[in-house]
Formats: C-alpha cells, sequence, structure tokens
C-alpha cells in the first residue's frame, strides 16, 4: 500500500521523502510504502539502523531538540522510540475522521494514542505515562508548538495540530540529509 501519490506542499516533510527515496533507490515518492519503511528504519545505511544513526548526528538535535524520548529518557527511551516508530509503521492506515493538517493524508488513531499505547506496551505504570508529553512537538516534529509551550500564546495553539503519525516516522529521516555549516543547519 502506497502511503503518498505525490508531495505533500511542506518543504521539510517532502525533504525527508525524498531522503527516504534515495535511501531506498525508488524513482518516485509514489513508491514509498510501509515495508519499504520498516526496512530503511532498521538499515538505512549498511550497518546502521535509524535509531544508531540519529544518535550520533548533531543534526537530529538541532531538528528536533534533546527533548524526546531519544535522547531525554535514559531508563526506556531507545525502547520507547524504537517501539512507537514501529507500531505507527506496521498500523499505517489511509482512511479515517482526522485529516493530517500537513500531507492532508487521512487517519483515525492520533499520534497520542499511539504512543501511550506504546508506553503501556513497554511496561511503564500509569503513574509513570502520566508525567510524559505524548502530544507532537517539536521532539516529534519541527517548528511545531505544543499546548503548553511557547505556542500557547497563539490562537491555534489551544487546540493539538493533527498530523498523521507516518510523517513523524517520516521526519526521523530528515537529519540524514541535512549538513552542520557554521553552526547552522542546512536541509539539501
Amino acid at each position: 500500500m502506497r502511503i503518498f501519490e505525490s508531495y505533500t506542499g511542506n518543504a521539510m516533510l517532502n525533504n525527508a521523502l525524498m531522503t527516504i527515496e534515495a535511501l531506498a533507490n525508488l524513482n518516485n515518492v509514489s513508491e514509498i510504502t510501509p515495508e519499504i519503511l520498516i526496512r530503511l528504519y532498521q538499515e538505512p545505511i549498511k550497518g546502521n539502523s535509524l535509531i544508531s544513526l540519529n544518535l550520533r548526528l548533531k543534526s537530529y538535535t538541532m531538528i528536533f531538540s534533546k527533548n524526546g524520548p531519544l535522547y531525554n529518557d535514559k531508563e526506556s527511551g531507545i525502547k520507547t522510540y524504537s517501539a512507537l516508530l514501529e507500531d505507527i509503521i506496521m498500523c499505517f492506515e489511509n482512511e479515517g475522521k482526522y485529516i493530517c493538517e500537513i500531507s492532508g493524508l487521512r487517519f483515525n488513531t492520533k499520534f497520542d494514542d499511539i504512543y501511550i499505547n506504546v508506553l503501556q506496551k513497554i511496561g511503564l505504570s500509569k503513574e509513570k505515562i502520566d508525567k510524559k508529553e505524548t502530544t507532537i512537538n517539536r521532539c516529534w516534529f519541527p517548528l511545531v508548538g505544543g499546548l503548553g509551550s511557547d505556542a500557547q500564546a497563539l490562537p491555534q495553539a489551544v487546540f493539538p495540530i493533527k498530523i498523521h503519525p507516518i510523517c513523524i516516522v517520516i521526519m526521523q529521516f530528515l537529519p540524514l540529509s541535512s549538513l552542520l555549516f557554521k553552526s547552522k543547519i542546512l536541509l539539501i
């Protein structure tokens, strides 16, 4: 099942899609499927998982910050990150009542519902889950404010942004197509 028919109109998401195309040696964005995503997630570059690459790349923290589970949760961060991305890919849906504000894809299961389910599956207690930020914010999609953050001053921030969970996974490939230049980040 293909994920996209064409590019989305969001420059960062499109850049990540182009990165996936290049890594998988595809000719068109419409060739990206959940099967290709899971294969690239496990080994985008021979001998390396996406997790191991993102842990080493400074561009990852410049794009997503250090507040996500990959960097900020010493106890279960890597396990959480891995299980979350795998669940999102394996449960990809392209029909539903919600429309992604970034890509236009339709979906039923929101990111925070998947995230909470993953945290339960890996064995975190309800108390620990309640302390975690499970909504979409800058840790998952660059330049997105979250409820309770500095974006709270904006009128849109009274509602959580609706982003298809698969876009979160796709964005994790963005650091692979970035360069550091004069202490800034360039997307190529």
